[in-house]
């Protein structure tokens, strides 16, 4: 069978599945179809292995794009192995296996390499793709299917983790947070108005908003982090993604909230079109994930634009590619717009990333 004909098979069956949820409670959170869309187990976006990376598929993250973002994040790494006495990394959601290859590359060339590299992935195909991309790679290698049930020390590297986390969408009627909730009319799915939904109470204070105010909150986040965190006895947690703090997060300008959507190198915010087939993401809260880290026993230990981060870290050089180093660090690029924060337990150095530039108090 041909490929596009596996997919629109995968897809019809994964509508369906959706399909059938909604019509036995009437609808679903739209966490819940999120969940559906991108992880069931058979047949989700990234669990089916559908999602392709790079200039030729759904969309390009900073690995994909260029060497030269492993290369800087490697020698934040290496300072930290380095501090810890050794270590070893745990990588969450590596995609296509990239970020690992060139990172514990770079991570030989400065004569730091973890005592091993661990991947956490929950998609068997993702895993068939990144082994055969490490294939080579000098480390020991082990995937894991939930958190690490045993002690250790290290990094946990979260690059573009959160902003996939399934999260509930909510907008304001009547001076309250109501849920928007996914139904089902016609064969298509449809946004439904929900009941007010009382975990979103937490946002009025950064208001006013004016009704029709649509955002989207994350309860994902923090028993996402403890459970990455839970056996970590000495290290870091850096997550790399694209976000604002709380007050940029709710600013009237994202009065239609932060979802976006990618198929093809297509952008749309709508989630309700091509299940199966498109990418759903919605921007970090930073500001929750710092308060997420200190639920879990974090300390927060910087915080920074990707471009502060990585001129922090330093620039392998030489650089060949400069169309790519300016879509790295350029506000027009991802430079301003992903941000990286760090979480330690039983950090007490200072981080060269953070070395430029530390907004912690923006959080």
């Amino acid at each position: 069978m041909h490929r596009s004909t596996d997919n629109a098979t995968r897809c019809t069956r994964l509508r369906q599945r959706v399909g059938a949820e909604i019509d036995q409670a009437g609808s679903i959170s739209f966490a819940r179809f999120m969940e559906l869309a991108l992880y069931e187990p058979e047949c989700g976006y990234y669990t089916s292995g559908a999602v392709e990376f790079g200039t030729g598929g759904d969309f390009v993250t900073a690995p994909e794009l260029t060497p030269l973002f492993a290369g800087s994040l490697a020698r934040q790494c290496a300072e930290v192995l380095e501090y810890l006495g050794g270590g070893e990394i745990l990588e969450v959601g590596a995609g296509s296996g990239v970020l690992a290859r060139e990172l514990l590359g770079e991570l030989a060339r400065l004569d730091s390499l973890p005592l091993r590299y661990r991947i956490l992935e929950r998609s068997p195909a993702l895993r068939a793709r990144q082994a055969a991309t490490l294939r080579q790679v000098e480390v020991p290698t082990e995937w894991l299917q939930a958190a690490p049930d045993q002690p250790f020390t290290g990094l946990i590297l979260a690059n573009e983790l959160f902003d996939a986390l399934p999260c509930h969408r909510v907008r304001m009627r009547s001076e309250h947070f109501c849920e928007l909730r996914v139904g089902s009319e016609a064969g298509h799915f449809r946004w439904q108005a929900g009941a007010v939904f009382a975990p979103a109470a937490e946002l009025l204070r950064w208001g006013p908003f004016t009704d029709g105010y649509t955002t989207e909150l994350n309860l994902q986040m923090q028993p996402c982090l403890q459970a990455l965190s839970a056996q970590l006895q000495r290290g870091l947690v850096l997550c790399l993604d694209y976000g604002y703090p709380r007050a940029e997060y709710l600013h009237p300008e994202r009065s239609m909230g932060t979802l976006l959507c990618h198929h093809s190198h297509t952008a749309t915010a709508d989630p309700l079109i091509r299940v199966g087939e498109q990418d759903i993401s919605a921007s970090v809260d930073f500001t929750r994930l710092a308060e997420a880290g200190e639920q879990a026993g974090l300390e927060l230990c910087g915080y920074a634009s990707q471009a502060g981060f990585l001129l922090g870290c330093g620039i392998p050089e030489p650089v060949a590619d400069r169309a790519a180093l300016r879509q790295l660090l350029l506000p027009g690029g991802m430079g301003e717009r992903f941000q990286v924060m760090a979480l330690g337990r039983d950090m007490d150095r200072a981080l060269c990333g953070f070395s430029r530039q530390d907004y912690r108090w923006r959080l």
